[in-house]
């Protein structure tokens, strides 16, 4: 995915963000991804993430950790709730 791509949309849904822990040979294109979606909201795009539909029914196991490390310089993070 590039800029191009991306500026085309006004929003973005992730249902799966990736975790990093599982998909370590793809960090670094992990990253660059976050980095463009950080560029993308910054610049007035619409994100909406929903941790990961995977494992337990509708992502109860979500990926907080990683979530929350991408969230941080938004200024938001995912509470540990239910």
């Amino acid at each position: 995915m590039t800029w191009e791509d991306l500026k085309q949309f006004n929003a973005v849904v992730l249902l799966d963000f990736p975790d990093i822990e599982r998909y370590r040979t793809s960090k670094d294109d992990i990253r660059r991804l976050e980095e463009l979606l950080h560029r993308y909201v910054h610049e007035g795009g619409g994100l909406m993430l929903t941790g990961t539909t995977k494992g337990n029914q509708w992502g109860l196991e979500r990926n907080t950790e990683e979530l929350n490390f991408f969230l941080k310089s938004l200024g938001a993070e995912v509470l540990l709730e239910q």
